[in-house]
């Protein structure tokens, strides 16, 4: 099944372009099991062929995964207790684990706020580390400015690393 959500996005990419982009690493955003490892360098290799400009993509991309990381802040706003009513519920759908959703917690909990910076550059801890952020009400500008800066530059990187 993964597999062939992963096919539907990067067909998305190749038919829509920068409508698919967004749309790949939106849903990339809040769906664990779908690494931006293979949606990024695609999109990468797409615009290296002239069909796309980089900083458009870039942009695109970074912005779709703002956007994207933005409903598990929010659902952390409304509490722990809540958050894990909803986990229990809808988790299974989004393949989150509680085990993953704990070990995230921790880390937030053991490096205070600037995980959420770092942890946008990692796998699965990108997807979870809003959820403790919204649970411990990390001002919101606060929030934003080191999730769009992470995923600016891993965007960047991610993109560009085969095409020079």
């Amino acid at each position: 099944m993964i597999e062939s959500l992963i096919n539907w996005l990067v067909n998305t990419i190749s038919v829509l372009g920068y409508p698919g982009v967004f749309i790949s690493v939106f849903v990339e955003s809040f769906f664990a099991p779908i690494p931006s490892e293979i949606i990024l360098p695609f999109s990468g290799f797409v615009a290296s062929m002239g069909e796309m400009n980089i900083y458009l993509v870039i942009i695109i991309a970074t912005v779709g995964a703002y956007l994207g990381s933005l409903p598990f802040y929010f659902i952390g706003q409304w509490g722990e207790k809540p958050l894990l009513r909803f986990l229990k519920k809808y988790g299974k759908y989004l393949f989150i684990e509680q085990d993953d959703v704990d070990w995230a917690f921790g880390l937030f909990y053991k490096y205070g706020k600037g995980v959420v910076f770092v942890g946008r550059v990692i796998p699965i801890v990108r997807t979870l580390i809003s959820f403790p952020a919204g649970v411990a009400r990390m001002p919101f500008l606060l929030f934003t400015l080191y999730t769009l800066l992470a995923l600016s530059s891993g965007t960047y990187f991610s993109l560009t690393r085969d095409m020079y």
